[in-house]
């Protein structure tokens, strides 16, 4: 069986400033979740409490 994989590569150099910005805004807020919420789950696993 043949598989066909298709790529729609982004270059940063190609894209305007703006979307760049958006993009790096974005992922710097998820990242901040992402590290929240484990952070969250540790402590309340540490203490047996829940918030």
């Amino acid at each position: 069986m043949k598989k066909a994989y298709f790529s729609k590569r982004i270059y940063k150099n190609m894209l305007p400033k703006v979307y760049i910005d958006a993009i790096s805004h974005s992922l710097l807020l998820f990242n901040r979740a992402k590290h929240f919420a484990f952070q969250t789950q540790a402590v309340e696993k540490r203490s047996g409490k829940s918030k």
